[in-house]
């Protein structure tokens, strides 16, 4: 979480105004009143916080969240093969100062010559907006390239468009 109250003022302190002094001193969760401890990282993040102290959280806070250690029992959960094959499009969202969505897009496979690539595109429907990336942006070699996308609850129309190079497919697909 990205704020606590003080214990002792009962103010709000987002955690990246924290300054070296106060790290120590007594935070509760603004939601559930559990005590909460700062945070110079938060798992992956180099971004301060404050998470919930082991065993004081009430599971249905809604700032509550497992820490990384713990199995996760949801069935809605993705296995880790799927999330992260490269070869697939995958949905992401990074958490800087706003949330962005965006579509995570596989490279092109082969021994493809550039020049190829110069007139093809993939394009992204979602509601009320379409979206392209140059097959030069999917390039062999580059791993993956992320296209933006609006969120939404419906699936995305994922298409070819343009001249691709007859090594390379043309599936299209949803994401």
């Amino acid at each position: 979480m990205r704020g606590a109250k003080d214990a002792r003022t009962h103010q709000l302190v987002a955690a990246c105004d924290v300054v070296r002094a106060a790290r120590h001193r007594r935070y509760v969760c603004p939601v559930c009143g559990a005590r909460v401890t700062y945070r110079s990282s938060m798992g992956l993040s180099p971004d301060p916080g404050f998470a919930h102290n082991k065993g004081e959280a009430r599971p249905d806070c809604e700032l509550y969240f497992q820490s990384f250690g713990v199995h996760l029992t949801s069935p809605y959960r993705p296995t880790a093969s799927a999330e992260d094959a490269p070869e697939e499009i995958g949905m992401c969202v990074e958490d800087g100062q706003a949330w962005t969505t965006y579509l995570r897009l596989p490279e092109i496979c082969g021994d493809v010559r550039l020049r190829a690539l110069r007139h093809g595109s993939v394009e992204v429907e979602a509601p009320g907006v379409r979206n392209s990336i140059s097959l030069m942006e999917l390039r062999p070699g580059i791993g993956s390239a992320r296209l933006i996308v609006p969120p939404a609850a419906v699936p995305y129309r994922v298409a070819p468009k343009g001249e691709w190079p007859v090594s390379s497919s043309r599936r299209n697909g949803r994401a």
